[in-house]
């Protein structure tokens, strides 16, 4: 690791220090530890100052001195923590080992490729500045089979819901048919048309509250599958549950408002002769 990493990557420093030139330099034994192996290794302790023992270099282990503690980066996957870490400075391995470079810009990044391999060159001809990439596309990359995933699901559940939709607006549908009868005599026994309507729709929400609960109750119990998945939210966050839940019973009123309209539409007189 170059000294300027953690500061270009703007990585919150937590306690210590990160490497200067000083450190970077052949036999100088100290070593940066993310959050995550601080409170593994140092629990409920301040860590800089105490030592790591690693065979980072050698069969034996070697005693190399904490001087900072940074906020953890996720190298594998942005769904999960992955593991602790800990950084050598460059030079302690040998001038050279690093073989990937950040550089941070003011503006589109592709737009310094020229400049960024121009200051290589001025290093050392011979290292050739090869996949020049902004940030966005690591991350995008890392992040294509959960989109793909999310993609998927977000597509099912938009069938379900539907499906949904119009398994409800049939249900009620049918209702209304083999009932014209008995709102026929509702309504010559004086109930008005907003009864009629209400009675029909009440129904049909009844019967969607039911759904939602069982719905939110099994979803509860699933969400440990899609913890992978999800980054930044936790998998029983309330808001989504209850925007769902909303948005799931919206979609319940307008399937139950059409055959609900009907039945209080019927004329009483012609209800009554279906048979």
């Amino acid at each position: 690791m170059l000294p300027g990493y953690f500061e270009t990557m703007r990585t919150t420093v937590i306690s210590g220090r990160t490497f200067s030139e000083a450190d970077n330099v052949p036999g100088a034994k100290v070593v940066v530890i993310d959050r995550l192996l601080a409170a593994k290794a140092f629990p409920n302790q301040a860590a800089v100052g105490k030592q790591l023992f690693s065979r980072f270099r050698t069969p034996e282990p070697e005693a190399f001195d904490v001087i900072g503690v940074v906020e953890h980066q996720r190298h594998e996957t942005l769904a999960r923590d992955g593991r602790e870490t800990l950084y050598f400075a460059d030079g302690m391995i040998g001038h050279g080992f690093a073989t990937s470079w950040a550089v941070r810009t003011a503006g589109d990044p592709a737009s310094f490729a020229a400049q960024v391999r121009a200051a290589v060159a001025a290093i050392d001809p011979m290292v050739p500045a090869a996949e020049l990439k902004p940030m966005s596309d690591y991350v995008r990359r890392s992040q294509a089979p959960t989109r793909f995933a999310l993609v998927c699901i977000s597509v099912f559940a938009a069938i379900a819901a539907v499906l949904t939709a119009v398994g409800l607006y049939g249900t009620l549908a049918l209702v209304v048919r083999q009932r014209t009868t008995e709102i026929g005599v509702r309504m010559a026994l004086g109930a008005s048309r907003g009864r009629i309507f209400m009675l029909v729709i009440g129904r049909g929400l009844m019967l969607s509250g039911a759904g939602i609960a069982i719905g939110l109750g099994i979803a509860l119990a699933l969400t440990r599958v899609l913890r992978s998945l999800l980054v930044g939210v936790e998998a029983t966050d309330p808001l989504t549950f209850a925007v769902i839940a909303i948005a799931f019973g919206g979609l319940a009123a307008i399937a139950c408002w059409i055959p609900a309209r009907r039945a209080a539409a019927l004329d009483a007189a012609e209800a009554l002769r279906v048979e």
